[in-house]
């Protein structure tokens, strides 16, 4: 038994400000304590999409996807997702885990490879994951297929899909109904 001196921080004390996970701010809150972001820009170039609003709108938005400056390549990007997410592994454990991502879809083919790199260090470090996504196709992508298999994966990974029931709006996403049908395929495999 021993004596700390250390002050115990409260959820709206606690931020993290890490080149790839950190501390949202705002509605963002609504979905996650902890986000990581490893790239900006997305292809679904929906209509009503915050990153296409303001200054926001042009450091994050745009439908090209590029991985964030701060990163060299995406060794670098995982190396340090790591790191960070193993500096404040307690804290994303006891407050919901890690969400991706805020300013790209992180299951399309230009994202996926990273997101499940990221996503098996979770759930071997008993991290929870939230995914959001509009892409409907990820789950036949080979690696996902081997992920989606895992026992751990069934227990730490959640995934969201957003739904507008408006395909007119979101000119470059899969249709409603295919990501419905997506949802249907994650349901039966656990």
């Amino acid at each position: 038994w021993g004596y700390t001196n250390k002050k115990i921080m409260t959820m709206a004390e606690y931020t993290i400000n890490g080149k790839a996970i950190y501390t949202p701010k705002g509605a963002a809150l609504e979905y996650g304590r902890v986000g990581c972001n490893f790239y900006t820009g997305c292809p679904h170039d929906c209509e009503y999409c915050y990153l296409k609003r303001g200054v926001i709108g042009s450091a994050l938005g745009g439908t090209e996807v590029k991985l964030k400056k701060c990163f060299k390549n995406e060794v670098d990007a995982l190396e340090i997702f790591c790191k960070e997410a193993r500096k404040h592994i307690e804290y994303i454990r006891n407050n919901g885990g890690i969400f991706f991502s805020f300013t790209t879809d992180p299951l399309i083919a230009e994202t996926i490879d990273l997101t499940i790199s990221a996503m098996n260090f979770c759930i071997y470090n008993s991290i929870p994951v939230l995914v959001l996504t509009k892409d409907a196709e990820f789950i036949h992508n080979d690696r996902m297929k081997l992920f989606l298999k895992s026992e751990p994966a069934t227990r730490f990974v959640s995934f969201g899909f957003t739904l507008t029931g408006r395909d007119d709006m979101e000119k470059g996403a899969p249709k409603n109904m295919d990501r419905i049908e997506a949802m249907r395929e994650l349901y039966t495999m656990g």
